[in-house]
């Protein structure tokens, strides 16, 4: 199991406050694909 949450409002600011990986699966870039994957998904944003 893994999650990233954003707080944004959708126009000025957008805040990765969390980023959780279960132990298990640690080590194997998922943390990393969530953060890429939260920066593709904003970016159209600006």
């Amino acid at each position: 199991m893994a999650y990233a949450r954003v707080v944004t409002d959708g126009a000025v600011f957008a805040w990765l406050c969390a980023v959780y990986v279960d132990r298990s699966v640690r080590g194997k870039g998922i943390g990393t694909a969530l953060v890429v994957a939260v920066r593709d998904h904003l970016a159209p944003l600006g």
